[in-house]
This record gives structure tokens, C-alpha cells and sequence, in this order.
């Protein structure tokens, strides 16, 4: 498996049900295989992914896990020359792996009728970055690590999310941080 196939198969992980061994095992192979031919822009959205599993705040990211992302994290930094994010970077992680999840809800709005089976009221399904919490991981690793002097620039991107972790009761405190 190369290099964005295994990034790609760790961002796809249901990190719930996965057990540790194996999302380690998939964070030492997408370090074992950082390659640095690989276009900018993908290695920028790859280091989204690395910093989704290196926030132990996050429920899904163990100790051993963090340690692990944090040397794959500094050696793509070492790769694309950043210490810290600028507005370029952090908006591309924030439209290839964040914005994706936060821009509409997984299902439509729907009204059941007071005489159906189920409980009478609006139903709301829930939001798609619910199912992929590695998409908040991901912007709560790159907006602690935005270059405070471009923050003006990257507001669009950062509003609309805090916003929704705020307004969600199990991810308030995730928003909080953000803001």
C-alpha cells in the first residue's frame, strides 16, 4: 500500500470501533512511507490527518497513539519546512478535511405525523462530522497550531466550525478551546 492509500485508509478508520494496535499500526506505516515527491498540497492535507490522532483530548487518541502521530507530524513538517501553519495550509485542511463534514447535515429535516409510530416532532439526523470525529481532531490540531498574525485570514474557516462544536452539547468543550 503506498503512502496516500495508507493516510487515506487511517482517515477512513472508525476510530470507535478500532482497537489501538491497529491504528498504530496504520500511523507507523503512513510514517514509515512519508515520501517527500508526493505533491504539497497532499502532504499539508496527510498532516491533517497525523495531527487528527495526535490531540489526546480526543477521545479515540491514546498516549501511544499521540507519540506515534507526533513523529509522523514532525517529519512532514521537517519535509514541507513549516513550524507553523499559515492560512494557506490551515484553510486546505480545513476544506480537504474538515469543512466536507461541517457543511450540511448527514440527512434532511423531517416532521413525523402525530398519529405514526414515532414519537410525534421534528427529527433532526445527526451531523456528519459526528460520524468522523477525526475531522474535529484534525481542525482542533491545526487551528492550535495557525500562525496567530494570519488568524484575520482564516476566520471563514474557523467560525462555522467552533460555532457548531459550541452548539453541540458532547462537543462544547471542544468548541470552547477553539474559541
Amino acid at each position: 500500500m503506498g503512502y496516500l492509500a495508507c493516510v487515506e485508509k487511517l482517515w477512513d478508520v472508525d476510530v470507535h470501533a478500532a482497537s489501538e494496535r491497529d491504528v498504530c499500526e496504520l500511523v507507523e506505516q503512513c510514517t514509515a512511507q512519508v515520501d517527500a515527491t508526493v505533491d504539497r498540497s497532499q502532504l499539508v492535507s496527510s498532516l491533517a490527518v497525523a495531527g487528527a490522532f495526535s490531540d489526546v483530548s480526543m477521545d479515540y487518541v491514546t498516549p501511544r497513539v499521540q507519540v506515534l502521530a507526533d513523529k509522523w507530524i514532525t517529519d512532514l513538517c521537517s519535509i514541507l519546512n513549516l513550524n507553523n501553519l499559515g492560512s494557506c495550509e490551515f484553510n486546505l485542511i480545513c476544506t480537504d478535511r474538515v469543512h466536507p463534514y461541517f457543511s450540511e447535515p448527514s440527512t434532511k429535516s423531517q416532521y413525523k405525523l402525530m398519529h405514526s409510530d414515532a414519537q410525534p416532532g421534528l427529527l433532526m439526523g445527526e451531523p456528519k462530522w459526528k460520524k468522523r470525529s477525526q475531522c474535529v481532531g484534525a481542525f482542533m490540531w491545526a487551528l492550535s497550531r495557525l500562525d496567530a498574525s494570519v488568524m484575520s485570514e482564516s476566520v471563514v474557516f474557523v467560525l462555522p466550525v467552533t460555532l457548531a462544536l459550541v452548539d453541540d452539547y458532547e462537543y462544547r468543550m471542544q468548541g470552547l478551546r477553539a474559541s
